[in-house]
């Protein structure tokens, strides 16, 4: 039921900000829920693998590794709507030949992080459910992504408001960026994350926090909107302000060092604190829209 409703949520905001046909779809608001799910997609393949993580480091093990295995069944159920559809979540199968060859791949690849998340939710920490949840969610978060900004790429001409529609792309890639840092933050932690990782999350650490300037002041060279009220500045402003918490067990882990496992769940605590602040931003989009 929870599943359902997170999804419906997404699905009415798009239907919302995405105000005219496509040029192939036959329904306005199946391209809509179509989008909605693929935006969460690209999240919830980082937070099973960071939730399957923390069950790892003994985080609150029991919230985390239901976390996990929802966030596993969500991801496979969300794969089969995309690419077969489903009447009753109103989403259209994929038509697009590029963009189906890619979801069947993605589907196939993924089950073995899928399964393995599950496991590791379960309590099993054998190297070979840990191994295929490390080596798999970097690939599979990729290939989503691709997934992502192929889809959005492909209907984006077709919007009655493309800097806005952009807008909202960048604050669900924000979404999806904090869920990964995460997870970083954990492989670092148990130090199970591989060459050029601390590095790497150095760069995910610079990206985030420019984006979050441009979605606050705009960019015309981005095609980002600028906040256009004060409850979205503020929003906005509660999630630089969360982010200043986090960052400092970022940058430690970045440079070896380690930090105790309370501050670590406090940092996870700010972080989907911050994902509920941009839902909120998203949410304001939504009825800025409709009663605009």
């Amino acid at each position: 039921m929870m599943q359902r409703i997170c999804s419906a949520g997404i699905i009415g905001l798009f239907g919302f900000l995405f105000g005219i046909q496509p040029a192939f779809a036959g329904n306005t608001k199946q391209v809509f829920a179509r989008l909605g799910m693929i935006e969460r997609q690209s999240m919830l393949a980082h937070r099973m693998t960071k939730s399957a993580c923390l069950v790892m480091m003994g985080a609150n093990a029991t919230i985390h590794s239901e976390v996990a295995l929802a966030t596993a069944q969500e991801f496979e159920a969300h794969m089969q709507v995309l690419i077969a559809g489903d009447d009753a979540q109103n989403v259209q199968k994929e038509v697009d030949p590029d963009l189906r060859t890619a979801l069947l791949s993605t589907q196939e690849f993924s089950l073995g992080l899928t399964a393995s998340s599950a496991q590791i939710a379960s309590g099993d920490f054998h190297s070979v459910p840990v191994g295929l949840m490390i080596t798999r969610n970097s690939d599979v978060a990729r290939q989503m992504e691709g997934i992502r900004s192929g889809t959005f790429a492909r209907y984006s001409s077709d919007f009655q408001n493309g800097d806005l529609a952009k807008t909202v792309h960048w604050a669900n890639a924000q979404n999806a960026l904090i869920q990964e840092l995460l997870r970083d933050l954990c492989f670092i932690t148990l130090d199970i994350s591989g060459a050029g990782a601390k590095d790497a999350l150095l760069e995910k650490l610079a990206l985030f926090e420019a984006r979050s300037v441009v979605l606050k002041e705009g960019s015309a060279a981005e095609g980002i909107v600028k906040a256009p009220n004060i409850h979205i500045k503020i929003e906005l402003g509660k999630v630089i302000s969360k982010w200043s918490k986090i960052k400092p067990y970022l940058e430690a882990a970045a440079a070896g060092k380690t930090s105790d496992l309370s501050d670590i769940q406090l940092a996870y605590v700010y972080g989907e604190a911050i994902t509920d602040n941009l839902k909120k931003i998203l949410d304001r989009y939504a009825k800025l829209l409709s009663t605009g």
